[in-house]
């Protein structure tokens, strides 16, 4: 019985999927959700991807959960970066609801700055990284990494986490 609910929830969700990209309206897509199975997740992330991309809506982009800070991998950073293509740099300016959701050390990210961090590492580009309100010694840190420039560990105020910043480059 378990796996025959299983397979009517999913026939469920994918229909909520379809029709919520037929009919353009990314609030169809929140309805992709149940807590007994949350292998949905990634049927909601891609209906929000399949939405954002079309609309060209960044507030649409932020509603995806699969989100990777250091490489701009996750669905969400693939979304920020497809909508800053035809929106500009500024489109991160444009997320309504912003709320913390990456802690790294003392700073606290907000969808925004984790946009920004986002068109930073995507687009190679350190100064992007002042565009950023918290998270500015995260981003110096990974684009010191992306561009193997040590100098941008320079700007890292954080003492603990330049010096980090530093020695990955006496290793290699």
């Amino acid at each position: 019985i378990l796996n025959s609910t299983y397979k009517i929830h999913l026939f469920w969700y994918q229909c909520f999927n379809k029709l919520a990209q037929q009919l353009n309206d990314d609030k169809l897509c929140s309805y992709i959700f149940d807590p007994d199975y949350g292998q949905h997740e990634a049927l909601r992330d891609q209906c929000y991807f399949a939405i954002g991309t079309n609309k060209k809506d960044i507030t649409v982009c932020s509603h995806i959960s699969d989100y990777s800070w250091y490489d701009a991998s996750g669905l969400a950073n693939k979304c920020y970066l497809a909508v800053s293509k035809t929106q500009g740099n500024d489109v991160c300016t444009k997320i309504i609801g912003s709320s913390g959701t990456l802690t790294s050390g003392s700073e606290e990210l907000d969808t925004i700055d984790l946009c920004f961090l986002t068109l930073a590492i995507g687009y190679k580009s350190s100064p992007t990284c002042e565009r950023l309100k918290d998270g500015k010694n995260l981003c110096y840190e990974v684009m010191a990494k992306e561009l193997n420039d040590i100098q941008l560990c320079d700007k890292i105020n954080n003492q603990n986490t330049q010096s980090y910043c530093k020695k990955t480059f006496e290793r290699n």
